[in-house]
């Protein structure tokens, strides 16, 4: 059996946390959009229409969750080149894990309230929100469930979700 180069662990998972990331972009901006469009009929200030602004609230959201899927690589790095250990519960990798996820959510509400077109009603704080909900989302399942071996599980949470997803084939592993 051939051993596989950590490289290629980084770039397998990276490609899958990438694929990942796309299909749960695509189902909340779908749903946000939904939101935003019909149940609270965002009304957008001066001359733009509400399709203009929904366009421009989808192609935002792509670009905050490409920011987040920046912050999962990131970790990637982090988790395979700082921390090479055994025992996980004695490192801080669930400090750095979490202020990775903080920086996103922080920085993605206030770039998306900041780069959001304004609107009459709270439309883009709504949006704001959406922003940071979908990076911070982003950012958790994809640390949670793709997260490399040696800090698998740092992630809040990542435990209870890898058993829901595995079962009891992860307590055999372990």
């Amino acid at each position: 059996m051939k051993k596989i180069i950590p490289a290629t662990r980084v770039i397998a998972g990276t490609i899958v946390s990438a694929i990942f990331s796309a299909l749960v972009y695509s189902f909340l901006v779908y749903v946000e959009a939904y939101f935003l469009y019909e149940n609270y009929e965002v009304q957008p200030s001066g001359k733009m229409k509400l399709d203009e602004w929904i366009s421009n609230f989808n192609e935002t959201a792509l670009l905050t969750t490409i920011l987040a899927f920046i912050g999962v690589l990131f970790w990637y790095a982090a988790s395979y080149f700082w921390y090479r250990i055994s025992a996980w519960q004695r490192t801080d990798s669930f400090w750095v894990w979490l202020s990775i996820w903080a920086l996103i959510v922080i920085a993605l509400f206030v770039y998306g309230y900041y780069y959001t077109d304004k609107t009459d009603n709270l439309g883009r704080f709504f949006a704001s929100c959406f922003y940071a909900f979908n990076g911070g989302l982003i950012y958790w399942l994809s640390t949670a469930i793709f997260s490399p071996s040696t800090v698998k599980y740092a992630p809040l949470g990542s435990i209870r979700l890898r058993m829901a997803l595995v079962g009891n084939r992860l307590l055999k592993r372990s």
